[in-house]
């Protein structure tokens, strides 16, 4: 009886122990437009709604489909911030808001801006998080063809 109890708490401890996490980056980086005025978006409209959309979609994928925690999920989007926070964005679609995938109205699901520097410190965060179980997958998005290449 008492085997039996002690391998089933062994079992336990060690599924506990060894639980891997996943770890997600989504990185969606747009080209900047060559004539900016500084009270002006960097980025044309149309790529910046595209972008958003197919990076709402993945990051909504990610927390329904996978079970990632919204915690575990970095999204580095343009210039580091939803564009739902843009005061354009109430023509944006309500299916691309986060408030249908969480309860807060006030949430944001973009963590900085898009930049190499910012990714590769993101991927160092995660690395040195990792207890060598966990996942971590980098999704890079392609303007062309407006979906994620997954990496790592």
């Amino acid at each position: 009886m008492y085997r039996k109890l002690i391998a089933v708490l062994f079992f336990i401890v060690t599924a506990v122990l060894l639980h891997a996490e996943k770890y997600a980056v989504i990185y969606t980086e747009l080209p900047v437009l060559a004539e900016v005025s500084p009270s002006k978006c960097k980025f044309n409209m149309k790529d910046m709604e595209k972008a958003w959309k197919t990076t709402f979609l993945k990051w909504e994928y990610l927390i329904c489909k996978e079970g990632i925690k919204k915690e575990n999920i970095c999204v580095l989007y343009c210039e580091g911030k939803d564009l739902t926070k843009y005061p354009f964005s109430y023509a944006l679609n309500r299916r691309y808001r986060p408030e249908n995938v969480l309860p807060d109205p006030q949430y944001s699901i973009t963590t900085n801006e898009a930049t190499p520097d910012e990714l590769n410190k993101q991927i160092s965060i995660l690395q040195k998080k990792n207890n060598g179980n966990d996942e971590i997958m980098i999704f890079h998005y392609d303007i062309k063809e407006n979906n994620f290449i997954k990496k790592l």
